[in-house]
């Protein structure tokens, strides 16, 4: 219900005083589509989860969706933060849910590293608040181009966005912790988080030149690991990657177009992407999680669906996300960055199993059960959306501005469909090669310990090891602690009272 009335808010800016604070909140219209997006992807999720027997799973989800338009609508550093951290615990229990040994690991590493991007964010907003005196957002990408005073803050808050936001080289925790939810919950987690964190990016670091080159290898990074990937949900993950690289692009660019259809393209991206995921769950079902495992199908409904969604992921002309892009390359993306985009729609062919599709004798019948009652209102939802989107941006462009990219882009799709049907990539496992922050300090971790037990085994100049020892049990009864999620989230909390009690201080004196 909270999340109703935020969005059936008739004021475009309100401020919610709090105990002296000032909470602020600004509702425009691209941010409405967002949260309507949210709101009803999270219905679809909930169906999901209810099906499968998880209650708690759609009061986490509405949990995580409360979360996510607390930090969509909100324009205090306070509120951001909050939201964040709510987000990540929401998350983090979404992820502990799916169930197995691998979701509690891939939960710990989610919480983590989500745990250090905060901290990094904590210590930036605390220096801003100070500073400026009060918590309103204010655009930053200004103040670290003129090497404000506050550089080193600023660049650890945008570092802490950037790994939100699964930049490369942070990029791994999603492909490794997002794939062992369960169905609904992998829902629930792509349409919120990294979302969440472009639209950040986009309050504090819009036009911020490094965010370009930043995308661009998100974009790259995704879309050759996406071709290698053998697990259909990693492939989704990969692709999310690219896209999000894309978002970034424009967010660096940042003309007075760009950032409008960047806050457009976020629910479009939402809608699709989701519906990739339910197809994937029908799959999963249906005993099919790999490319290997892709048989043909003879479902109608399936099929259609399928067809829906390959049509928006590859950009085909008149869908939403065809429009939505057209703009932006033709208001802001220069010509690398657009012919960049085009390339990455011959690497989704390739990507997305349609050699295997193809070649397989085998065929499968996907039942028509309970899973279908909310697949086909939400398929007609999109291609309703797809024209209402198409009908009105077609009003704003002559035949002559809309032509070339058409033709442009047919070109791309019977490339990319020829490279999926001609070229034969070995598909395999990326967990051992893809960039993951936490996996190199995990390691890193392991290779000193074990290089200090081997020096201790051999008793050389073991005195002089001896205050080392000290120093280095404490360090490790110190991440023993850290590892502990329940006190983690109790310092996280902390801390965030802490910031409350001072900023009242300041207020009263």
């Amino acid at each position: 219900m909270s999340a109703f009335g935020l969005i059936y808010n008739d004021n475009r800016y309100d401020i919610f005083s709090i105990s002296n604070l000032n909470l602020v909140s600004s509702i425009a219209n691209e941010k409405f589509q967002i949260a309507i997006a949210f709101i009803y992807v999270a219905f679809i999720a909930g169906r999901l989860a209810l099906n499968d027997n998880r209650k708690w799973e759609v009061i986490i989800g509405a949990f995580a969706n409360f979360a996510a338009l607390l930090c969509l609508f909100a324009e205090d550093f306070i509120s951001i933060f909050i939201g964040i951290e709510l987000l990540m615990i929401a998350s983090t229990i979404l992820i502990f849910m799916g169930g197995t040994p691998i979701s509690v690991k891939a939960a710990k590493q989610y919480f983590l590293t989500h745990l250090f991007s905060s901290g990094l964010i904590l210590i930036g907003i605390s220096y801003l608040i100070t500073t400026k005196g009060n918590t309103e957002i204010i655009p930053l990408t200004e103040l670290i181009n003129n090497k404000d005073q506050g550089f080193l803050f600023y660049t650890l808050l945008s570092i802490g966005c950037l790994i939100n936001v699964a930049a490369v080289p942070f990029a791994g925790w999603l492909v490794n912790c997002y794939p062992k939810a369960s169905g609904s919950g992998f829902i629930y987690l792509t349409a919120f988080s990294t979302k969440i964190s472009i639209i950040i990016l986009i309050k504090l670091f819009s036009g911020l030149a490094a965010l370009k080159f930043i995308g661009i290898m998100m974009m790259i990074y995704g879309g050759v690991y996406a071709c290698l990937e053998e697990n259909l949900r990693k492939i989704l993950c990969y692709l999310i990657i690219s896209q999000l690289g894309l978002m970034v692009v424009a967010t660096g660019i940042s003309t007075k177009g760009s950032i409008y259809y960047v806050m457009t393209y976020i629910p479009i991206h939402i809608y699709y992407i989701t519906l990739f995921i339910y197809l994937t769950i029908l799959l999963e079902n249906n005993n099919i999680k790999s490319c290997s495992q892709i048989k043909n199908i003879e479902s109608l409904p399936f099929i259609i669906s399928l067809f829906i969604a390959v049509l928006m992921i590859t950009n085909f002309p008149f869908t939403g996300s065809f429009m939505t892009k057209l703009l932006l390359s033709q208001d802001s993306l220069g010509d690398f960055t657009y012919y960049l985009t085009l390339l990455l729609n011959i690497m989704i062919f390739i990507a997305l199993p349609f050699r295997q599709y193809f070649t397989n004798q085998a065929t499968i019948n996907i039942p028509f059960n309970k899973y279908y009652k909310g697949l086909i209102p939400f398929v007609l939802f999109i291609v309703i959306l797809n024209i209402i989107i198409t009908k009105t941006y077609l009003t704003a462009l002559e035949l002559s501005d809309i032509s070339k990219p058409i033709i442009k882009q047919l070109i791309i799709i019977a490339i990319g469909i020829l490279a999926a049907l001609i070229i034969k990539i070995p598909r395999i496992s990326t967990k051992n090669f893809n960039l993951d922050l936490y996996w190199c300090v995990e390691k890193l971790s392991y290779f000193s310990i074990n290089k200090y037990k081997k020096i201790m085994e051999n008793k050389e100049e073991e005195e002089a090891y001896f205050n080392f020892k000290a120093m280095w049990n404490n360090i490790l009864s110190k991440i023993s602690a850290w590892h502990n999620q329940q006190t983690s989230i109790f310092i996280v909390i902390l801390l965030l009272v802490g910031i409350i009690f001072i900023l009242r201080y300041n207020v009263v004196t």
